[in-house]
């Protein structure tokens, strides 16, 4: 009975680092570049605010990771499309997925 309960935990350990690779940045880096189109705004206010694009066919917001290598705090309101690599997935709302701005198409 107790080498059962030895065996048990640890299949369940070896299965909860399994799973916690699944999520490991690394993983989410080798993601393929995505190309969105869309219309470029501020969210937020103050120290909280950031840099945002929403997709015009798909209607999903990314938070955009570097508005300042391309200038784009200057193309606000504008519709732009760009190509971007996926660097962090939507949490839930308020969490936004992130973005990493590759090159921008006009």
């Amino acid at each position: 009975m107790k080498y059962f309960f030895i065996i048990l935990t640890l299949l369940l350990l070896s299965s909860a680092c399994a799973e916690s690779q699944k999520h490991h940045p690394l993983q989410q880096a080798k993601r393929e570049s995505m190309v969105i189109t869309g219309k470029v705004h501020m969210l937020g206010g103050g120290r909280m605010s950031r840099l945002s694009i929403t997709d015009s066919t798909s209607g999903i917001s990314y938070t955009i990771a570097n508005p300042s290598s391309f200038a784009l705090d200057s193309k606000q309101n504008q519709t732009i499309q760009l190509t971007a690599k996926l660097v962090k997935k939507a949490v839930g709302p308020g969490f936004p997925a992130v973005v990493e701005v590759l090159s921008i198409k006009n």
